[in-house]
């Protein structure tokens, strides 16, 4: 692993939010969720996403506006998941400015999610 002088120290992301241009529910799969036939596309809606390597090995976390505990958001439990299943030996700062409505079938999760994927990928 090379130096941390030598590391990016901080990331920003956009995630962008996305719209289902056409759905169709095939049917129920035996594990309860449901074969989907989908189109999706991305729309100028995004939320910010500030990610800072840190010397010590927390992870922390602050959204704006606070939509869930820490432990229960997404970001931070992929957060975690990367550094224990990949014994990274930094830590995180990750700033979210949430825009994207909650619950509202625009992808907002699933967005800041992978945009954490990619952004630990590149800082860790």
């Amino acid at each position: 692993m090379e130096p941390q002088s030598k590391r990016k120290r901080k990331i920003q992301k956009r995630a962008y939010a996305k719209i289902n241009l056409f759905l169709d529910i095939l049917g129920k799969r035996n594990d309860g969720f449901h074969e989907i036939r989908t189109v999706f596309s991305q729309i100028s809606l995004y939320d910010e996403i500030i990610f800072t390597l840190t010397k010590n090995q927390g992870i922390k976390i602050w959204s704006f506006p606070k939509i869930v505990s820490e432990e229960n958001n997404i970001i931070y439990r992929i957060a975690v998941f990367i550094k224990e299943n990949y014994r990274v030996n930094f830590g995180v700062e990750i700033s979210l400015k949430k825009n994207i409505p909650v619950q509202a079938g625009l992808g907002g999760g699933s967005s800041d999610a992978a945009s954490t994927i990619t952004a630990l990928n590149e800082l860790w």
